[in-house]
């Protein structure tokens, strides 16, 4: 099996990060799952009861992360850059959806707030909001 299909695993375990995959062969970093216990974003820091995996790929010169279980995406020039807009993109839809009425939302962002509500273990934040 090639690098290229194989891919590659790196688990995180805090936030915020750093990625290496920009040192690593074009063939080899064009797709790589991340661990996620935590996810950061701004003065935000939400603790998972279970690690999330995110996909990584890079498209060219675009960089692309995915969580597909909760319809979550961030692109960006880097792979970090995409990894922070994925993070960026959890915070609003946290922020969006669970704190809303049941009542006010689609039978889908319904099930997106469960979803939510499961993952999240603790959401902490300092500073300013």
């Amino acid at each position: 099996m090639s690098p290229r299909q194989s891919g590659c695993t790196i688990s995180v375990e805090t936030a915020p990060l750093e990625i290496v995959a920009d040192t690593l062969p074009l063939e080899i970093a064009e797709l790589c799952y991340f661990s996620l216990s935590e996810i950061q974003s701004g003065n935000r820091l939400f603790r998972l009861r279970e690690p999330i995996v995110v996909n990584l790929e890079r498209h060219d010169e675009l960089w692309v992360c995915e969580y597909e279980p909760l319809g979550l995406l961030g692109h960006g020039s880097s792979d970090g850059d995409a990894l922070q807009a994925l993070m960026d993109d959890f915070v609003v839809a946290y922020d969006g959806l669970v704190q809303e009425d049941d009542d006010r939302l689609t039978p889908g962002a319904q099930l997106l707030k469960e979803k939510l509500g499961e993952i999240v273990f603790a959401s902490l934040s300092w500073g300013s909001m």
